[in-house]
């Protein structure tokens, strides 16, 4: 990723490195990103932020569905239940 070998990632070597993967990621979508991997706010990644994206995965967190879920808060349907019970036709039903 570090092409000019600074010892940083700007957003220029970190886009070509997502297009050299051949991920289809918006150009928008690639400046949140790097944004957010950018934590000093410097328009650089360091070698310190780019190891604590790679320790944030060891760990399991996934950045990017916690800012789904901070970003989505649908309510709930009143009539939407998770505690739906499967019927058995012969077994449930009264029977004469």
């Amino acid at each position: 990723m570090d092409t000019n070998h600074s010892q940083s990632i700007s957003i220029n070597e970190f886009a070509q490195a997502i297009d050299h993967m051949r991920l289809k990621i918006s150009f928008e979508d690639i400046k949140r990103l790097f944004n957010y991997l950018d934590k000093k706010g410097q328009g650089e990644i360091g070698y310190d932020e780019f190891t604590m994206l790679l320790e944030e995965r060891w760990r399991g967190i996934d950045p990017v569905a916690q800012m789904k879920a901070n970003l989505v808060h649908r309510d709930k349907n009143p009539m939407e239940t998770s505690n739906k019970m499967d019927l058995n036709f012969y077994s449930d039903c009264i029977t004469d």
